[in-house]
């Protein structure tokens, strides 16, 4: 009844279609840093799902300390889609921050460099990175800051040991990435589906460098 005195009132409207939007193209080619930086974040921490073949979606979900990257990520795709905070459910847990978006154009690109619902198991970094040594050293920055872990033995310690845990095939993939940066082989240590990459000593401090 509002709307149609306001609309007879001569005063024009704009329809509300509550829909959310995001670039569809963004990850169709990665031709940027950020791209790179990102795709190497949702191959570590990111869920790709679908509900059937024609409906595919994009989430990402960290602490809520972190929420930064979830909004650089929202920008650098230009997403509407909402940033979520869930609360903790126990004292010892941390607050969360996410964005989950529904689109399957945008999905898809991702499911086509690799970055897919089996990407634990089964993802490989795509070539379009491999044999870019700039968006590679972008890529391993996301997929160190989504996954991997920096840490120290003992406190006398001078340098960090840097860890991943990937899939077999990552694995393979980036060993080869750091022997060829630090002139040396990663340790590797097998963990039934996945595997551990530890760097120590001056390596570490190499490889964090050229990241």
């Amino acid at each position: 009844y509002i709307s149609k005195i306001i609309r007879e009132s001569g005063i024009n409207m704009r329809k509300y279609t509550g829909k959310c939007t995001v670039d569809t193209s963004c990850f169709e080619k990665i031709d940027s840093k950020e791209k790179s930086y990102f795709l190497g974040y949702l191959f570590a921490d990111g869920c790709i799902y679908g509900r059937d073949k024609n409906a595919w979606n994009t989430s990402l979900c960290i602490a809520e300390k972190d929420r930064y990257i979830i909004e650089n990520f929202s920008k650098a795709c230009k997403s509407t889609y909402s940033i979520r905070i869930v609360k903790k459910e126990k004292p010892t847990w941390q607050n969360q921050c996410g964005v989950s978006i529904t689109n399957t154009e945008f999905t898809n690109h991702l499911r086509n460099l690799g970055c897919d619902e089996n990407k634990s198991e089964t993802g490989i970094i795509p070539d379009c990175v491999v044999n870019n040594e700039i968006l590679l050293s972008r890529f391993m920055n996301g997929l160190f800051d989504g996954d991997g872990s920096l840490s120290r033995s003992h406190k006398y310690y001078t340098y960090p040991c840097v860890s991943f845990c990937l899939n077999n095939t990552m694995t393979i993939q980036v060993e080869e990435i750091i022997k060829k940066i630090i002139n040396k082989k990663p340790q590797v240590l097998k963990l039934n589906k996945i595997c551990r990459i530890q760097i120590h000593k001056q390596q570490s401090i190499d490889f964090l460098d050229w990241m």
